[in-house]
């Protein structure tokens, strides 16, 4: 296997954003502070999501906006809660409040087709298509929520409109995450052909690819897709 001399180094791809996130102890704290109560209401919502603490994810998405209501991913993760709450209502405001705020936003896009049984994904994520790296984002925003069949269930309806390597890596990994379906993670990784963009950088896409090289060793791509979301 030789490495396409084209890739790129990992100096020409961004650096993601990181944001401070203190231990949960110390929340409480910073909640009493007028300036950070947004941003700590936000965390505290990842935290619910990952627990599973769906009511709770639920209301500190609501506090969150309450200190900013133009915040169109927090009306998503609202309306992500309420769906796993088994509370979605076509006349609920969240998704259509995102829209207006964002609509171009593809999580929005995404929760839209989830939230509707039935939905054909090639219909709905059909705009999608030419843009990977905005599927290989929803992809990520789910699996780093902890919500890894919605992830799977995504990246599975968006592999009709593109077949990108990093979406068959990550549902491999949510496979794995979720504790089950090793079988399906082993397809999903043997199913990579080649090494195509988009190319790995977000933390999510590391630890992703990191777990599978542990658990798949000796693939080339993977190897590959292993260097460049680590260099």
């Amino acid at each position: 296997f030789r490495f396409p001399v084209e890739l790129p180094t990992r100096t020409l791809l961004p650096d993601p954003v990181r944001y401070p996130e203190p231990p949960p102890t110390q929340l409480n704290q910073w909640e009493r502070e007028p300036a950070f109560r947004y941003w700590v209401a936000n965390l505290k919502t990842r935290e619910a999501f990952r627990a599973p603490d769906f009511a709770e994810a639920h209301a500190q998405a609501e506090n969150a906006l309450l200190y900013n209501g133009d915040d169109p991913l927090a009306w998503i993760e609202k309306a992500i809660a309420a769906r796993h709450l088994g509370e979605t209502d076509e006349e609920a405001p969240e998704l259509p409040n995102a829209h207006y705020l964002a609509p171009m936003e593809p999580l929005l896009r995404a929760e839209g087709f989830l939230a509707q049984a039935g939905l054909d994904g090639r219909t709905f994520l059909a705009p999608l298509a030419e843009q990977p790296d905005e599927l290989v984002e929803v992809a990520c925003t789910y699996i780093d929520l902890g919500l890894f069949e919605d992830a799977a269930r995504f990246i599975d309806a968006a592999l009709t409109v593109a077949d990108v390597p990093m979406l068959r890596y990550l549902y491999a990994y949510a496979c794995l995450a979720s504790g089950k379906m090793m079988t399906d993670a082993a397809s999903a990784v043997s199913l990579v052909k080649a090494a195509e963009p988009p190319y790995p950088w977000r933390p999510v896409e590391r630890t992703a690819l990191l777990e599978l090289n542990r658990s798949f060793p000796g693939n080339p791509i993977l190897e590959l897709f292993s260097a460049l979301a680590s260099g």
